[in-house]
């Protein structure tokens, strides 16, 4: 049996396939979606030259079903449409979600630690990742089987005013709710605010510890990154491990500040909410192509559970 993996983000689409739900993918490749006429005649061509007996595809934005309104392309993404035209099954995820799956099948030499992870157990875990948006999914075991939660924290708008102040931003015109500060895009405004100049989030970072503004906005990108973070491990209540995910991340973790400043991440003024805080282990995932991976763990979860 072939499981065609699909994951379609703002920039790319992404592909692979596995033989019998294995937990190796092939022929994994990542096509420029303004390089090809459509996103169904790529999936038709993948079909023609894989011939998969199912579809498991995930893409950036609200699941309603199994269809997928994007929110950074305009594009709609209907399975059961899919599913006729191509004459097998075809299961959508949200990105997150299919993050989430990726998380449970991660070894320990696919994760660096960043804070130690003090519970006995992992009953609840979180998984977030400031990228192009900002995403963050949450994982709750029962019976070992790992139940997913995908979010829209991104899209939330309640710690605006914490950040204006926070960031000092003179102009809040393009500021609207909260991956707008903390993603990739957001590091990007804010840095160009503060010095009217126009590079990129990796340039960013390249310049930290060598350029005062960028190292000043990137240290107070890290601090206001590990508030959140600490108010929603205490939303969802997580008791074991907190992830770390994408390219932004694996370079914000390249930086001595992102170990020194957990510091932000544990600083409440409850004791027994602290408690909880100092429990949770933070790790950075060091795995690429999350999304395809646990697009693959959904299908041979989906298998068992059939």
């Amino acid at each position: 049996m072939k499981t065609l993996l699909l994951d379609l983000g703002g920039t790319h689409l992404r592909a692979g396939f596995a033989k019998d739900h294995e937990k190796e993918i092939l022929d994994m490749k990542k096509i420029k979606i303004n390089e090809i006429g459509s996103i169904e005649s790529s999936i038709e061509d993948l079909v023609s030259q894989i011939e998969p007996q199912e579809i498991i595809f995930s893409a950036a934005g609200p699941r309603k079903e199994n269809t997928i309104k994007m929110t950074n392309r305009n594009f709609n993404i209907d399975g059961d449409e899919l599913s006729k035209k191509f004459g097998i099954q075809c299961h959508l995820l949200n990105d997150w979600e299919s993050i989430g799956y990726c998380i449970p099948t991660l070894a320990s030499h696919e994760i660096i630690e960043i804070k130690e992870d003090l519970n006995k157990k992992n009953e609840s875990l979180m998984a977030i990742g400031p990228g192009t948006g900002l995403g963050c999914v949450q994982i709750k075991y029962k019976k070992d089987i790992p139940n997913i939660f995908s979010t829209e924290v991104g899209n939330t708008r309640q710690y605006n005013s914490f950040l204006n102040e926070h960031f000092k931003l003179s102009d809040t015109d393009e500021f609207h709710y909260l991956e707008h500060y903390i993603s990739g895009s957001g590091l990007k405004k804010i840095y160009f605010i503060k010095t009217q100049k126009d590079i990129s989030p990796e340039e960013i970072l390249d310049r930290y510890g060598n350029d005062e503004a960028c190292t000043n906005v990137v240290d107070d990108f890290i601090e206001a990154f590990y508030k959140i973070l600490s108010d929603l491990a205490l939303t969802f209540l997580i008791k074991g491990k907190i992830y770390l995910v994408g390219g932004l991340m694996r370079s914000l973790c390249n930086l001595k500040s992102m170990k020194e400043k957990t510091e932000n991440f544990i600083n409440h003024p409850s004791d027994e909410h602290n408690k909880i805080l100092k429990n949770c282990g933070i790790y950075l995932v060091k795995k690429e192509h999350t999304p395809l991976y646990g697009n693959l763990n959904y299908a041979r979860i989906r298998t068992i559970n059939e």
